[in-house]
C-alpha cells in the first residue's frame, strides 16, 4: 500500500486523479477510515529478500564465495488499474585475492591460484511504477567478510551502500478541478542520494542480520507541499538450518521491519539446496508462498501473494517472478 496517502491530499485540494479512479476511490475511504499512515519507499517492500537478501542488507553482497546476478519483476494488486509494478536487478560477487598482504597491505607472496578474498561488491538497480509516481535508482555496495579462525564454521560480515534515487511524479494523471490551475501541467523530477549500512553475523547453521536503509530520512515536496517521505528502515532477520542442505532441511525464520512496522514468520523446506519452498505470515494481514529451483546455474522461482484486508476484494493478488544466474 504505497501513495494512497499521497492521493488523499490531492483530493483534499480539488485535484480528481484520472487513472483507475472507481477501484482507487472505494480503496482511498478505506484508508482514510482507518488511518493508515504511509510512506513512500525506495527499497521494496516484499519477500524479494527470500531469494535475494542482499537487497535489504549491503553486508550480503558477495556472502556466498559467488557470483550472482539476479533479475526480479513484482505485480501487486492484479486486476487493479494501475497499480503499483516494481523491476529489481542486482550483481554481486566476491573478489579474488591475488596475492597474501601483511596488515599494511604490503604485498608478502603472490599466489598462483586466485582465492576467495574478504571483499564482496554489489549492485543493485531499482524501477517502480507507483502511478502517478515513479522511482528508479541504483546502489553500489562495497562489503568486507571475516571469517572465523580455528576451522570454525562462521563469518562476520559488515557492508555500506550508496545510492542515487529519482523521484519522478507526472501531473498528467491529475486534473485540476476547476480546469485553471496551471501548476498541474508538466512534471517534476527530485534526485535523492543516500546511504546504508549492514552487518551479518554467520556461525554453523545460525544467521542473524540486522541492516539500516536510508540512513537519512528525507522528505519530497511537490509545489511546496509533502507528498511522500523516505524513512529510515531497519530490517533484523534471524534463522537457524535444522538438517543437512545436501539432503533435506528446514529453515525457520523470522524478520522485523520498522517501516512499515511488520513481522515476517516463514518456514522454508529445501530438498538438496535445489528445490525449495517457503511459507510465510505477515503481520500486516498478509500471507504468501514463494517457490524456487535450480537448474543447473540457473535459479528460477515464483511468489503469490494474498492480502487478508478488504483490498483483496478488489484485486487478484501480488505475484512476482524470479530468475537467477550463478556465474562459476
Amino acid at each position: 500500500m504505497k501513495n494512497e496517502n499521497s492521493l488523499a491530499q490531492s483530493f483534499a485540494k480539488g485535484y480528481k486523479y484520472t487513472g483507475g479512479i472507481s477501484t482507487l476511490t472505494l480503496l482511498l475511504i478505506q484508508m482514510i477510515l482507518i488511518n493508515i499512515h504511509v510512506e513512500a519507499q525506495l527499497s521494496p517492500i516484499s519477500n524479494e529478500y527470500v531469494v535475494n537478501p542482499y537487497l535489504i542488507n549491503p553486508a550480503l553482497a558477495g556472502i556466498d564465495q559467488s557470483t550472482n546476478l539476479k533479475l526480479t519483476s513484482r505485480m501487486q494488486w492484479v486486476g487493479l488499474d494501475d497499480a503499483p509494478q516494481t523491476q529489481s536487478l542486482s550483481f554481486d560477487m566476491r573478489i579474488k585475492a591475488l596475492a597474501k598482504y601483511d596488515h599494511n597491505g604490503k604485498v608478502l607472496r603472490k599466489v598462483g591460484i586466485p582465492r576467495t578474498g574478504r571483499v564482496g561488491i554489489g549492485v543493485y538497480v531499482l524501477n517502480d511504477m507507483n502511478n502517478p509516481f515513479r522511482r528508479s535508482g541504483v546502489q553500489f555496495s562495497y562489503a568486507y567478510h571475516i571469517p572465523f579462525k580455528h576451522g570454525e564454521a562462521g563469518q562476520l560480515s559488515v557492508g555500506m551502500s550508496g545510492a542515487f534515487y529519482q523521484h519522478y511524479v507526472s501531473n498528467s494523471d491529475f486534473i485540476p478541478a476547476d480546469d485553471m490551475d496551471p501548476a498541474l501541467s508538466g512534471k517534476e523530477i527530485v534526485m535523492i542520494p543516500n546511504m546504508s549500512f549492514g552487518v551479518n553475523y554467520l556461525y554453523r547453521k545460525f544467521v542473524v542480520s540486522i541492516s539500516s536503509l536510508n540512513l537519512y530520512p528525507a522528505k519530497i515536496n511537490h509545489y511546496n507541499e509533502n507528498i511522500e517521505t523516505v524513512g529510515n528502515q531497519v530490517y533484523l532477520y534471524s534463522g537457524y538450518q535444522i538438517g543437512n542442505s545436501a539432503s533435506v532441511s528446514f529453515t525457520p525464520a523470522v524478520l522485523f521491519r520498522n517501516n512499515p512496522q511488520s513481522i515476517d514468520v516463514s518456514g522454508k523446506i529445501s530438498i538438496k539446496d535445489k528445490i525449495s519452498l517457503v511459507l510465510a505470515w505477515q503481520s500486516i494481514e498478509s500471507a504468501y508462498a514463494f517457490f524456487h529451483f535450480r537448474i543447473g546455474n540457473y535459479l528460477l522461482g515464483y511468489s503469490f501473494e494474498y492480502s487478508m484486508s478488504e483490498v483483496q476484494r478488489y484485486n487478484d493478488g501480488t505475484h512476482l517472478v524470479f530468475l537467477g544466474y550463478q556465474f562459476n
